[in-house]
């Protein structure tokens, strides 16, 4: 299994770098390239753009494809159980 939190930043400061996982992009809300993302990204993301809270949970099989999915907007963001 593969825990995920999705963080929101306004500004940085530094130089944003390529890594092995991503290469840095910007585009205009309307034109996020999904189809080029996980497909969990087109259920979760809007919520994510609309500046909503979500608990959510994606099953994949070997293939990338999800097989099951769960995603509540919610108001407040449970407790971890680390203190986090």
């Amino acid at each position: 299994p593969m825990e995920t939190h999705v963080f929101h930043a306004s500004a940085f400061e530094g130089t944003v770098a390529e890594s092995d996982e991503m290469r840095p992009a910007w585009f205009p809300e309307d034109a996020i390239p999904l189809e080029k993302m996980w497909p969990d990204d087109e259920h979760w993301y809007p919520a994510f753009l609309r500046g909503e809270k979500f608990v959510g949970t994606f099953w994949f099989d070997r293939e990338k494809k999800i097989t099951r999915h769960e995603l509540e907007v919610v108001e407040t963001l449970p407790a971890r159980a680390d203190g986090l």
